[in-house]
């Protein structure tokens, strides 16, 4: 199996990862609480859509499967107060350049125990001369030790001298790897060199050698004294304690330790383990049901093995050896490499660990009801609700009619109609009634054939229907306008016998001739209301279940330890996060929105409420140095949220400085005093990327270490691209420098403890074109085609280019072999940024 957090190969069913301490398993935090993250848990995304991940990895720099693969030129063993977990010591490992990532070629060089081949005298002389020269190229009577290997055509060679390119034979390896930074490894002390001489089928396990790479000779059939084969089965990644001493694991899962002889198996079905610079070993063995027992081991006597704890559930981290924190039961414990446990809280839940401090919180016993974060407006309403009545929905019932009154008049009846279908009644010149219909044209139905304006009223009550008929109601009736009044009014005097009001014998009266329920109208309120009361229903029920106690959020207080002591830094923390070196929380009084009740589904929509709201103020402790509560001002918060309202923001801490690169890239700054971040200004727009603190990566640190700054006192980024290209510059003291030009952006730019700065200029399918600044800014583009490279002095640089190893002394080039694969070095110049 693999780790999902960093991808170190591990036994089949660990619980923990032996290179980043990450639990395998899954323990979820109190229902409800989101308090930050554990050491060892990759920090989720904050809402709002905001972007707080560092900036992208380079996919050279992506982990590979049997470790964390080291940047170039930088020791792998944290610091004895990083509360990190140690990974395998790579002294010198080299970055490859980004994408074109290379796979060894496979040796058709059999690999095997080198043949004994008795030496001299005078050869015990000549090594003895050639040790001291070594000696002296190799610094070794230096402060610090240099040394450089490579791999070509399946052997491992050792450079003994950088000028003439001058070598000697390792040892060789079969089998091959795509990890090849995890096949060789050089000790701290500068003594011996560790290497896989075979690799089995799976590519991560094989046979692990050490040779004493001082006294080797030239002639390599002389060299078996000095070269041992340790084990075999053994997983890539090896663990430095001390000077030269190692841990290796095997597939069982078994660790053991080796310092020479034969090595000593510390321990069966081991989890994880991690070691200090002081010899000291703790490892975690399996117990049952997902709970492991962490013992301590000294490497000087590697058999007296210390139970530290047992039915340990999660392993947090350890500020040092003195004080190692792990859960159990939920609980937070903390123990020492000699023993003694102590319980530091019930119920807590770590947020991070780092330099020397654990920062932790605890429920306080008091906590937020839901229902009072919710806008109810339907409260009132659902509460009245009642169910409709019959004699609410009485309605008028109307009858039409016949107006046939003598002497009509129109301000004696109500509204008036007429009508196409229905009969009328109609006085004639000689006082006689007929009866007519305006039906299919025949207006004169019922008058006398020898009327003498017959012809007339046909004509007028054609055109009425035509114009009308199209405004007849339900009831078959037309409602008189005063357009259909002048319409039946020419009608009547269409006849010739026409009067003032006798037009009115052409319309009806509508009269109320009663009342009734609408059935209708009850019907669709009866459904309505059923429906209505089962929204108020559900309503009710929520409400009930927002106010439960049980659903209540729970309040907290963040506390830190620090060796012995704890202080509160906090009494009424909701939601906690970490990120980039710092602590983000907010606090009771902070929670002012409430979500609309109508929009709440359940007691988790409401708890969104409770997150971190970065448009508003919050607080921020720095964890990388003093535990200062620092208030997020009004401005600052603001000027957050504008930049994430539809897009992201990255945030940065370092040096009392919250740096901030948003969705529209532009990059600003504000200053952290006082207890307080002010304002932020602009730095610079049209920002690609900005650079982190190389020590987060190296000690696989994901939430603690400043991720921007470094050491040197100045931010890097990248600006003003245009295609794969873009301009390098560093801000400092207030101000931007452009440090260098046409930086391939799909690149890393490695920025170093000594202000010089590498990056890659142009891009091949054969590798990459570098450039190298120096501290005083002047470039120098050293090479193209470039696959590998390492910094080994102030101007110097190792780097394979097509294939070839060349050594680059500032002033001129070297070829030193070919078909080369991989370079290694040790103590090469360190690193202190990268910008991707």
């Amino acid at each position: 199996m693999f780790c999902r957090n960093c991808g170190n190969q591990l036994p089949d069913g660990s619980r923990f990862c032996s290179r980043c301490g990450a639990d395998l398993g899954k323990r979820a935090a109190a229902p409800g609480v989101n308090f930050g993250q554990r050491q060892n848990v990759k920090i989720q995304p904050p809402p709002q859509g905001v972007r707080m991940t560092p900036p992208p990895q380079d996919p050279a720099m992506t982990p590979p499967a049997g470790g964390i693969q080291p940047p170039q030129g930088v020791g792998m063993t944290p610091p004895p107060q990083s509360g990190r977990v140690q990974p395998p010591l790579q002294v010198g490992g080299i970055q490859p350049p980004p994408v074109k990532k290379q796979k060894m070629k496979k040796s058709g060089k059999k690999a095997g125990r080198p043949r004994l081949i008795g030496i001299s005298i005078a050869g015990v002389v000549l090594i003895a001369a050639a040790v001291a020269a070594a000696g002296v190229f190799f610094g070794w009577f230096h402060k610090e030790k240099a040394a450089y290997a490579y791999f070509s055509d399946g052997r491992y060679e050792l450079i003994t001298n950088l000028n003439r390119g001058d070598t000697v034979e390792i040892g060789s390896c079969r089998g091959s790897s795509d990890y090849p930074n995890w096949m060789f490894y050089f000790s701290p002390d500068g003594k011996y060199v560790y290497y896989m001489s075979k690799f089995d089928k799976n590519e991560w396990t094989g046979t692990l050698c050490r040779a004493e790479y001082g006294k080797l000779r030239k002639d390599f059939g002389k060299n078996e004294k000095y070269i041992e084969v340790i084990d075999s089965g053994v997983q890539t990644g090896v663990y430095f304690v001390g000077g030269s001493d190692i841990l290796y694991q095997k597939n069982e899962g078994a660790l053991y330790y080796y310092n020479g002889g034969e090595p000593v198996r510390v321990a069966r079905n081991v989890a994880s383990h991690w070691n200090d610079d002081n010899g000291r070993i703790l490892y975690m063995a399996e117990e049952k049901e997902e709970r492991y027992t962490l013992y301590g081991v000294e490497a000087a006597d590697i058999e007296d093995k210390v139970k530290l704890a047992s039915g340990v559930e999660d392993f947090y981290g350890y500020s040092d050896f003195d004080h190692i924190f792990y859960g159990k039961d939920g609980d937070l414990y903390v123990t020492a490499f000699g023993g003694n446990s102590e319980k530091l809280a019930d119920d807590a839940y770590v947020c991070e660990i780092s330099e020397g401090k654990v920062y932790y919180t605890v429920p306080n016993g008091s906590a937020l009801n839901l229902y009072d974060y919710v806008a109810d407006g339907k409260i009132d309403a659902d509460a009245g609700l009642t169910e409709p009545r019959e004699e609410d929905f009485i309605v008028p019932v109307y009858g039409y009619n016949m107006i046939s009154d003598e002497n009509p008049s129109e301000s004696s009846y109500g509204e008036l109609y007429t009508s196409c279908t229905k009969p009328l009644y109609w006085y004639m010149q000689n006082g006689a009634v007929a009866t007519i219909s305006m039906e299919d044209g025949a207006g004169y139905r019922g008058l006398p054939y020898d009327m003498q304006n017959r012809d007339e009223i046909r004509e007028a009550t054609v055109d009425f229907r035509n114009k009308f008929e199209s405004q007849v109601n339900s009831d078959g009736y037309i409602l008189v306008t005063e357009e259909v009044k002048e319409a039946l009014k020419a009608i009547d005097r269409s006849s010739g016998n026409a009067t003032e009001n006798s037009w009115l014998w052409l319309c009806f009266s509508k009269d109320q001739t009663g009342s009734e329920v609408d059935p209708d109208a009850y019907f669709a309120a009866e459904v309505a209301y059923y429906e209505e009361l089962a929204e108020a229903g559900r309503r009710d029920d929520l409400r009930e279940e927002l106010k439960k106690k049980e659903n209540e959020y729970p309040v907290s207080t963040l506390y830190c330890y620090d060796k012995g002591a704890t202080t509160t830094i906090n009494e009424n923390v909701v939601d906690c996060r970490n990120y980039s070196g710092m602590l983000l929380y907010n606090t009771t009084d902070m929670i002012t929105d409430k979500i609309d009740l109508e929009k709440v589904t359940g007691p988790e929509d409401v708890r969104g409420v409770f997150q971190l709201d970065f448009g508003a103020q919050n607080y921020l402790v720095s964890i990388g140095g003093e535990t200062e509560e620092i208030r997020v001002s009004a401005e600052a918060a603001e000027a957050m949220m504008e930049t994430m309202e539809g897009g992201y923001a990255e945030l940065y801490y370092s040096d009392h400085s919250l740096y901030m690169l948003e969705k529209e890239h532009e990059l600003s700054v504000a200053s952290v005093s006082g207890g307080a971040v002010g304002s932020f200004s602009a730095i610079d727009d049209e920002v690609y990327s900005v650079g982190f603190d190389a020590s987060w990566w190296k000690a696989g640190d994901y939430g603690t270490s400043e991720k921007i700054g470094g050491k040197t006192g100045a931010v890097y980024y990248i600006k003003d691209v245009y295609g794969d290209y873009g301009t390098l510059y560093s801000y400092a003291d207030g101000k931007s420098k452009r440090v260098l030009q046409d930086v391939y952006v799909n690149g890393t730019v490695q920025i170093y403890r000594d202000g010089a700065v590498l990056a890659y200029t142009d891009d091949s399918d054969e590798g990459y074109e570098i450039t190298l600044v120096s501290p005083g800014g002047e470039a120098v583009r050293v090479a193209e085609d470039v696959t590998q490279h390492v910094r080994i002095g102030e101007s110097a640089l190792l780097y394979i280019s097509e294939g070839d190893l060349y050594y680059y002394n500032g002033k001129e080039k070297q070829r030193i072999a070919g078909d080369v694969d991989w370079i290694w070095a040790l103590n090469p110049m360190e690193i202190s940024q990268y910008v991707y």
